[in-house]
This record gives C-alpha cells, sequence and structure tokens, in this order.
C-alpha cells in the first residue's frame, strides 16, 4: 500500500490516503499490479488498503481504455464498495457511473459475455448497488435535487415499481 499511497495531512496531522504522482496510468497501473497480489493475501475483499489499490487499478484501466478489463475490475470494485461504505453515498453512486459509462464503451460483441461474467463473480453486490441507486434517484428526484430530465425518469420508474 505505501508504494501506491502517501499519508495526507492538514495541519500536521493525518488527513487520508492520496495516490502516489505516477509518469503515466501504464506506470501507475504496473505499480499496482506488483503490488496487489501481496495486498489481497493479506485481507479481505474489503481491506481498506485492497479498496484504495483496486481503486488506482480501475482509474488506471479506465485511462488507458483497457474497457474489457477496466469493467470487470470495476465490477469487483463496485461489489467491494458496496460491502464497505455506507449506502446511499456519492461515492457508490459515482462508482455505478462508471460502472455504466465502461459498460457503454464494450463493444456489442463482448458485451453479454462480460456482463455474465461480472454478474457471476460480484452480482450481489452489483445488484445491490443498482438497487441502492434506483432508491437514491428516486429520493433526490422527489427532493428535487436532480435536474428535470433525469427527475422525470427517475419519477416514472417509481411509478412504475408502484403498479
Amino acid at each position: 500500500h505505501a508504494s501506491l499511497c502517501i499519508m495526507e495531512k492538514l495541519d500536521g496531522r493525518p488527513a487520508g490516503f492520496a495516490f502516489r504522482s505516477y509518469e503515466s496510468w501504464a506506470e501507475a497501473l504496473a505499480a499496482v499490479e506488483a503490488a496487489l497480489p501481496s495486498i489481497e493475501a493479506y485481507g479481505a475483499t474489503t481491506f481498506w488498503a485492497r479498496h484504495h489499490a483496486r481503486g488506482l487499478r480501475c482509474l488506471a484501466l479506465e485511462e488507458l481504455k483497457r474497457d474489457a478489463a477496466a469493467f470487470i475490475a470495476l465490477a469487483e470494485h463496485a461489489d467491494a464498495a458496496w460491502r464497505l461504505m455506507p449506502r446511499y453515498c456519492d461515492g457508490l453512486r459515482t462508482l455505478l457511473e462508471r460502472v455504466e459509462k465502461v459498460k457503454a464503451r464494450l463493444p456489442a460483441a463482448l458485451r453479454p459475455r462480460l456482463e455474465e461474467k461480472a454478474a457471476a463473480l460480484h452480482g450481489e453486490g452489483l445488484r445491490g448497488l443498482e438497487g441502492d441507486m434506483s432508491k437514491l434517484k428516486v429520493w433526490l428526484a422527489q427532493a428535487g435535487a436532480l435536474p428535470s430530465k433525469s427527475r422525470e425518469g427517475a419519477l416514472s420508474a417509481t411509478e412504475r415499481s408502484e403498479e
């Protein structure tokens, strides 16, 4: 973990972790691939160091446009994050948006197989995350906290589920 992250400080006190700077996303990915096996051997999927390392791996794969690998990595990350992070938080919302964005870029011929693989490996967390974010979207729409187009879609989904 120390090879991937640094401790940020605020007023001289530890305030959180940030990723180290790398010359390129390829270099960041290589650093993660070197560190992740040791981190995975040490802790569960929700272990904080593993979560940080997996997050950097996802970012690198996304930026390198390695969409098939990024989709599966994001599915794993989303599954673990759903178990680790507070329900309905912005971090989970943006993570699901990233999963959907990468999924939309997948070639049509590969998408069904990759979706099946993600569901088989990480389905419980993905389904839970999607369900929680659907609820969140409805709540935000009801509170008027979404743009009108998003609000209409969320409310119509609610109306359909009430029928």
